[in-house]
């Protein structure tokens, strides 16, 4: 069942049902699509640039997963997203110059997670964590923005 809110759901507590976009070299997105089935991800692998391109303009992924150097476009895109869209994806990318949830590379690069390429192999660990992480954190802002929509809409 596809969540509402996406990442920011409020019933959120595990990986199960999130939408997952790969832009990645399929030896690398080898490594961690197994563990995020596991965790009853949906995982969809870009097969081209154009196609992540064309797949982040048509749908709303709940994690989208960037190789570092794989594509300036699509992290241009995810850069161009309106908020109100961009708020309920988790980004992330994956790279040999970036240090595992180190925050203010994340900030730096306009991610939500960063994740050195030697830690693939517990990606998934990593993913869970910061997704709670960042539903914890993010969880009262989308209870005002549901509570705040409800209000405009007069119920």
């Amino acid at each position: 069942m596809r969540r509402n809110n996406g990442i920011l759901d409020l019933q959120l507590n595990g990986c199960s049902d999130l939408e997952v976009l790969l832009c990645m070299q399929p030896a690398s997105a080898q490594n961690i699509i197994d563990p995020l089935l596991d965790l009853s991800c949906k995982v969809y692998m870009a097969e081209s640039v154009d196609d992540a391109v064309s797949k982040l303009q048509f749908h709303s992924f709940d994690v989208v997963v960037v190789q570092e150097g794989y594509s300036t476009e699509i992290i241009k895109v995810m850069a161009n997203t309106p908020m109100s869209v961009r708020r309920n994806i988790f980004f992330v990318l994956v790279g040999e110059n970036v240090e595992t949830k180190n925050l203010m590379q994340s900030f730096a690069l306009s991610t939500n997670l960063v994740v050195n390429r030697e830690d693939l192999h517990i990606f998934h660990k990593i993913l869970l964590e910061s997704t709670r992480e960042n539903n914890f954190f993010f969880r009262p802002m989308a209870i005002a923005l549901q509570q705040l929509g409800e209000k405009s809409l007069g119920h």
